[in-house]
């Protein structure tokens, strides 16, 4: 018996409780009455004071950012929240319906625009698709999704690891900030909604909000961080050009007598002006920020260009042993300084290991035999310098080729280390 009156009870209640289609139909006669409701009108009743409208961003894919057209395009949707004073009902009244849907053409709403669109400005091109939301409480709501295009200013100073701000910045046509006022529903930063999808070459890593309000309008702006994925661009073009920059070193171990070393390093600077080529085809041509990269590519060009120059010079002194010309006195000093110094080195070394042995061995010595071996040292290195056989061009090129190397990779390390601090102070807050 309990339990019967327990179940006509709970039947009672859902029946009750239960929107019918009569109700709705009901529902939405008494709102949208032709006398009763104008589209065109905003719906608070006090009209002095403004309509405010909840913003909220929720990106679902980024398609691409054009580095070149500075262009982000990103699928997304645009949540709109209003109060319309007008469609607020008592549900007691119809049934307990809480929610009814409406066609947008239906129904006042906030007409927002893109205000930096690439393209065009409209969020929503199949507006007559889309149907608003219409709680109890009069609180209307709407959801915009679209492929958005909107204009990203770049700074790719740490191309390819760069990092950028671009911005959805939206707009209310037709009304002032004193009518209609956008308001995010998210401040400050911002949580990225679980429904993104992440981007094979872009990261989205932080999301804020900004009022950009000024004068009578109203602006709201979305400010996205991206990350670009730089795997790609790390081996397909930083790699080879270190790679192919670093190689001019090897040049100058070249045989002079191979006849090799002008098609290689011509190989190297026409390898290098081709990756300026492709690089530049990639980067926007505006002034603000110049990537370091380019730079970079601009400096190997030039140490190419000089190592072929430094390659005639080494070609044109090996050519001179068959002229029967004499070496230079400025040049036979520099190429005998050199000489002097490794064997001044390799002197050294050989006389801390001799000094090593005699100390682990405890041989005594007397002054006599120290004087004795320091006469024989002494007419020794008289004789070696009477001895020394005349430097040649032969010895003048390979002179001029250690010159080259240790100029040259000084030069490399210091491009490397410029290059390395550009791209990491090149990074914008």
């Amino acid at each position: 018996m309990l339990l019967g009156i327990l179940v006509l009870v709970v039947v009672h209640i859902s029946v009750v409780t239960c929107a019918m289609l009569a109700d709705v139909q009901r529902l939405l006669d008494d709102l949208f009455a032709p006398n009763v409701y104008n589209k065109e009108i905003r719906g608070t009743l006090d009209q002095s004071q403004p309509t405010l409208v909840s913003v909220d961003l929720g990106p679902k894919n980024i398609k691409s950012l054009r580095e070149v057209e500075e262009t982000l395009e990103m699928v997304s949707v645009i949540f709109l929240t209003w109060t319309d004073q007008r469609l607020a009902w008592e549900p007691d009244h119809y049934n307990d319906t809480r929610v009814v849907f409406r066609p947008a053409t239906s129904v006042w709403r906030p007409d927002v625009v893109l205000e930096n669109p690439a393209t065009r400005g409209m969020l929503y091109k199949d507006i007559d698709r889309a149907y608003t939301v219409h709680t109890y409480t009069g609180q209307v709501s709407i959801a915009l999704g679209d492929l958005i295009a909107t204009n990203c200013p770049l700074v790719m100073t740490s191309y390819p690891w760069d990092e950028h701000w671009c911005a959805v910045t939206l707009i209310v046509m037709g009304y002032t900030a004193d009518h209609v006022k956008l308001v995010s529903v998210q401040k400050g930063e911002m949580a990225i909604l679980p429904g993104y999808e992440p981007s094979s070459s872009w990261g989205l890593i932080r999301m804020r909000t900004l009022d950009k309000s000024y004068g009578t309008k109203s602006l709201i702006s979305f400010e996205l961080r991206l990350r670009r994925q730089p795997a790609f661009v790390t081996i397909t073009i930083v790699l080879p050009v270190v790679a192919l920059t670093c190689m001019n070193i090897f040049v100058f171990y070249i045989p002079v007598e191979s006849g090799e070393r002008i098609s290689y390093s011509l190989t190297i600077l026409l390898s290098v002006t081709l990756f300026i080529s492709m690089v530049g085809e990639k980067l926007p041509s505006n002034g603000d920020g110049i990537a370091s990269l380019c730079y970079f590519l601009v400096f190997a060009m030039f140490i190419s260009g000089v190592t072929c120059l430094c390659n005639l010079v080494t070609l044109k002194l090996s050519s001179n042993a068959t002229s029967g010309k004499p070496v230079p006195s400025l040049l036979q000093a520099l190429v005998n300084c050199r000489k002097k110094c490794k064997q001044t080195l390799f002197c050294t070394s050989k006389n801390s290991t001799v000094n090593n042995i005699d100390k682990e061995s405890n041989i005594p010595e007397t002054n006599d035999v120290v004087k004795i071996g320091e006469k024989q040292s002494g007419v020794k290195e008289d004789s070696q310098v009477e001895s020394r056989p005349p430097v040649t061009w032969m010895d003048a090129s390979r002179w001029f080729d250690g010159v080259c190397v240790i100029t040259t990779a000084t030069f490399l390390i210091l491009g490397g280390s410029m290059f390395t601090y550009n791209v990491i102070n090149g990074q914008i807050p």
